[in-house]
């Protein structure tokens, strides 16, 4: 009895490990809302980072033919404010909302800073300069 205790018990843990790593081991979902020139360089950086990240929605502040033309059909694309709220209320398969507003104005920014995004979403501001505390200081330098 004892022997088929801990048998069930070591594959059981097994089984919840190996769950936990296949979590931990997918790209997260990540939203991105800010500046055009903020996107761009966000975009580039997320783009070779593709087995970490997985880009899924981008708010700009304005259109853009360029950037429209660098991204795939999969990314869900939005130009201007307007969408900002209604995006965000829908992006609940989201892991990551960036915000880059280093060059917008301060009524947009006061926006941004009031987003209400869904539980399982964490947002980081991307500051001007690199941020120790942020998760991934790769996208920021």
């Amino acid at each position: 009895m004892f022997y088929l205790l801990t048998t069930f018990l070591a594959i059981s843990s097994r089984l919840i490990i190996l769950r936990l790593e296949k979590k931990s081991a997918t790209a997260r979902n990540i939203a991105v809302v800010g500046g055009t020139q903020e996107i761009k360089e966000l975009i580039t950086k997320i783009q070779a980072k593709s087995n970490d990240y997985n880009l899924k929605t981008i708010i700009v502040n304005k259109h853009d033919k360029n950037l429209e033309q660098q991204l795939s059909n999969e990314v869900d694309t939005y130009f201007g404010f307007k969408w900002l709220e209604p995006t965000i209320d829908r992006l609940e398969s989201t892991d990551i909302l960036l915000i880059a507003y280093n060059n917008l104005e301060d009524k947009v920014k006061a926006r941004l800073f009031n987003l209400k995004s869904s539980p399982g979403t964490k947002i980081y501001i991307l500051p001007t300069s690199y941020d120790p505390n942020f998760f991934d200081p790769d996208l920021t330098r």
